[in-house]
């Protein structure tokens, strides 16, 4: 569970360093519903955070209860409540813990895909977690308290890989929306440029930058390619954990150049901005 989890937050680190918009350059515009997205998706990655930060302090507590109860009828009646009490505490935050996945992936997937299956597998995991939830809060001994946390157990191995092809398929969705929209802006870049002094000295320059763009863009897409072709081997739970490692690292590797683009296009926009004076309006439209 603690490496599923892991895995998870790893791969939605990598991505959210993957700037939407570029600095520096004429932003690209968002609606009211997309600002209300990006500021809903920021409060559930501060609470994620405060969830975590009490699930480590819970943790500790729980691992010195957790030798304790192997010799529970030794304890006192003041020994055995403090500790059933740290350990079923620790199992809530657990639960927690996930259900702050659940809703950071439900934000990204109506942020980025607003996938209708997506949402609906994310929702019945959410719901399970929210009876086991219950199930945990009113248990009174140690031995519906284990009984109840074995079947946590199983049903989060069960569910997994579920999460893991989420996972997967939203932040290829990013990725592949940032390399669109960058694309695009190649391209009516290019549109703009060439329509200028071919044989200035700052022209030739900014051609030279937009080559460079391109085929940095053309290595992000082939290496985005490769991630998509990885995680559509998804077809066990060991193809999962190997195809998503695959993944990560084709996004990594993406996301670099990407950044790599990123400071080519500052870079255009200074000798643009020389140049011309202003930057040109650059509305970019896409699905």
């Amino acid at each position: 569970m603690k490496k599923t989890m892991a895995l998870l937050l790893v791969g939605l680190f990598l991505i959210s360093s993957i700037p939407m918009t570029t600095a520096a350059q004429p932003r690209l515009s968002m609606s009211d519903q997309e600002l209300k997205v990006v500021g809903e998706y920021n409060q559930l990655k501060q609470k994620y955070m405060k969830v975590k930060g009490e699930w480590q302090d819970s943790k500790v507590k729980y691992l010195i209860a957790k030798e304790k109860l192997k010799k529970f009828d030794q304890l006192s009646l003041e020994e055995q409540d403090l500790h059933f009490e740290e350990t079923k505490k620790y199992i809530l935050k657990t639960i927690e813990k996930m259900e702050g996945h659940i809703d950071i992936l439900q934000n990204w997937n109506e942020r980025i895909m607003n996938n209708v299956e997506i949402d609906k597998d994310l929702e019945l995991i959410s719901t399970e977690l929210t009876i086991f939830q219950k199930s945990i809060g009113n248990t009174s001994n140690v031995k519906e308290l284990k009984e109840i946390s074995n079947e946590l157990k199983e049903f989060w191995t069960t569910n997994r890989i579920v999460l893991k092809e989420i996972t997967s398929k939203i932040l290829s969705a990013k990725v592949e929306k940032v390399l669109t929209k960058t694309e695009t802006l190649s391209d009516k870049l290019h549109e703009k440029i060439d329509i200028l002094d071919q044989t200035s000295k700052e022209v030739i320059e900014m051609q030279n930058i937009l080559k460079e763009l391109d085929i940095k863009l053309n290595h992000a897409r082939k290496e985005y390619d490769k991630a998509v072709n990885a995680y559509s081997q998804l077809n066990s739970l060991k193809a999962v954990n190997n195809s998503l490692k695959d993944v990560k690292e084709y996004l990594k590797t993406s996301n670099t150049y990407l950044k790599e683009a990123h400071k080519d296009l500052k870079h255009l926009v200074k000798l643009y901005r020389t140049n011309q004076g202003s930057f040109p309006t650059l509305t970019l439209q896409t699905q």
